[in-house]
Formats: C-alpha cells, structure tokens, sequence
C-alpha cells in the first residue's frame, strides 16, 4: 500500500542562496527502522511512502527542460555493491518519470529548473538529518528488525531566479537480496510516485 503525506508549511523557508544540493546530500543520510513488524516480506517490498512540499517558485509550466545540479547521486558507505548502478537507475527513472510530464533533461545552463537529487541507505542518513534539510518528512514505520529503508530526496529550483519549486522526499524497504529486475522496477516506481507530487501545471 501506498501512504502519502503533504506539508505545505513547513518548508518555504528554503535558502535559495545555501547550497541546496549539498543539504540534499546531509538530509538523505540516515533512515531508521520502526518498531511494528509485519509478517509478510512481500506486504512492505510494496510500500513506498512519499512526502512533498511546494515552493514559492510553484507550479511550473506543462513543458520545459531540467538540468541535473551537480553532486546529484547516490550515498554509499560500502554496504551498497552496486551503488554506481542503482544511481544509473535513479537518473534514468528520474529522467523518464519527468519526460512523461513534459520535461526533458537538458545539459544546458539555460534549462528552466534545476534538479538534485540524493539517495542512500538508512545506515546513511536519518530521518531527522530529512526533516531538518528538507521539511518533510515519509515517516515510513512498520519494518521488521531485519531491514532497514531506502530513501530518496529530491529538490527543484527555477534556473533563472533560484526559487525553490518544490522539495519532496521517498522511502521503501531496503533489501538489498532482490534480483536485479525486481529491483529495477522497485526504483522506477519510487520515482514515479515522488515525481508524480511535482506541481506542474
């Protein structure tokens, strides 16, 4: 099952001029677990918990070209073998998920909006390090002992005035066993319902 959540408050106080990206990077550091357990692994494989927040720089057109922001990518303290290509995944997913809703990746600087992105394990990052970055929070709880979560943090800005469109964070079930394909299909999932919150007209 899917549980969204939304917080249109807390987060419009977002820094244009801090490195936003390098906040991306602190925030997707830790995920911890919760305290319930389910007895079906294949129940919390399903899961994904989403939340977001619009900026003072939403909506954006129907149509337009992002740029990646540089540092974009995944964080991995070694207890990820294929992190290089999990981000592969990731920028793929992205890219796809947003060329759906009418925008292109653009290796520009003249593109519209920029985007970042980070993802990591929870052995590297909280959900505290989440909310103090991003100002929202997935919240995904439920795990069993055994698994820890996955999170992606994503953050948008217009290009020209360094306005935040919008901020928004996802969280699955870490098991790191899984075949490649399955995993693969895990990812783009993830990515499409983050990506689906992006407010665009």
């Amino acid at each position: 099952m899917t549980r969204r959540t939304s917080s249109k408050s807390a987060v419009a106080r977002a820094a244009p001029r801090v490195s936003w990206l390098a906040a991306v990077t602190l925030m997707l550091a830790t995920v911890g677990c919760g305290a319930t357990s389910y007895d079906d692994l294949s129940t919390q494989l399903k899961q994904v918990s989403v939340a977001g927040v619009n900026g003072p720089g939403s909506p954006i057109p129907s149509q337009g070209t992002f740029a990646w922001m540089r540092g974009s990518g995944v964080i991995d303290s070694g207890k990820l073998p294929d992190a290089r290509a999990v981000e592969s995944l990731l920028r793929r997913a992205v890219e796809d998920a947003m060329r759906a809703r009418g925008w292109t990746p653009s290796g520009s600087s003249r593109s519209d909006v920029q985007l970042g992105f980070v993802a990591a394990l929870d052995a590297d990052m909280s959900d505290v390090d989440i909310m103090r970055r991003f100002g929202v929070n997935p919240g995904m709880t439920g795990l069993n002992s055994t698994h820890g979560k996955g999170s992606l943090a994503m953050v948008i800005f217009k290009s020209d005035t360094t306005a935040l469109v919008w901020r928004g964070a996802a969280q699955i079930l870490a098991e790191p066993d899984l075949p490649f394909d399955v995993r693969r299909a895990r990812i783009t999932n993830t990515v499409n319902q983050l990506v689906s919150n992006v407010p665009i007209r």
